[in-house]
């Protein structure tokens, strides 16, 4: 298992790859049978679907960048305090939004569960000009 300060490294990392536009690099830190979820949607299950989740974004949003603003990690849990801003592709509108997830690893480091939140009325509000 790694340290707390390699797996806060890791999550800054992490955040980092959903800036680079590349999906694979981003699904790359999860495990194969990982789940993920956000606002308490259905979980995305497995590697491979988290990928066609990830190109989804990156398709819609594909300047998108993540800002990693703060990491905490205690054991195999972490927690992601971050910001995504980028252009929604389909409007052309600025997007701009604060979120965090909820990270349980497993003792490779990759990422096994997932729980994330943010304002999914003010993301479509800005999205689309509403």
């Amino acid at each position: 298992m790694f340290s707390d300060d390699e797996m806060v490294a890791r999550i800054r990392c992490h955040t980092e790859n959903w800036s680079s536009g590349n999906a694979d690099s981003v699904a790359g830190f999860y495990s194969e049978k990982a789940v993920s979820a956000h606002n308490g949607g259905e979980p995305i299950v497995g590697r491979a679907a988290i990928l066609e989740m990830v190109k989804s974004f990156m398709s819609d949003v594909p300047d998108l960048r993540l800002k990693c603003d703060d990491a905490q990690v205690v054991g195999r849990n972490g927690l992601m305090v971050w910001t995504l801003e980028g252009t929604f592709k389909a409007t052309g509108n600025l997007v701009s939004l604060p979120g965090w997830e909820e990270m349980e690893f497993t003792e490779d480091g990759l990422i096994a569960a997932s729980r994330g939140r943010y304002d999914n009325d003010d993301y479509e509000r800005q999205a689309n000009g509403g």
